[in-house]
């Protein structure tokens, strides 16, 4: 599979033909059991903490919480990405008025 720059990419294909698993595997969800992938010229088997800083992905299904806050998703999402809590505040700050 090859990407082109700014390009959207998607996968199609019949219920079990590994679409899942295929982006499971991209995203570091999941290792690969054999062979490896590069994204932007990175080893996914080694390289991941970095790839994933300049990885974006939509899920299927709606992965916002009915019970949280905007505010209290961004910290979600922001730590479960790994970022630092002084990062996070950080960027609350920059993006304060600038979010509707």
């Amino acid at each position: 599979l090859i990407e082109v720059e700014d390009q959207i990419t998607s996968f199609l294909g019949h219920n079990g033909a590994g679409k899942t698993t295929t982006i499971s595997i991209l995203t570091g969800l999941f290792p690969p059991t054999q062979g490896t992938a590069t994204i932007y010229g990175l080893d996914i088997r080694k390289d991941m903490d970095i790839i994933r800083n300049s990885l974006g992905m939509c899920p299927q299904h709606n992965v916002l919480f009915d019970l949280l806050t905007v505010e209290e998703h961004l910290w979600f999402y922001a730590r479960l990405r790994g970022q630092k809590p002084d990062t996070v505040v950080g960027q609350f700050l920059e993006m304060d008025g600038k979010v509707l």
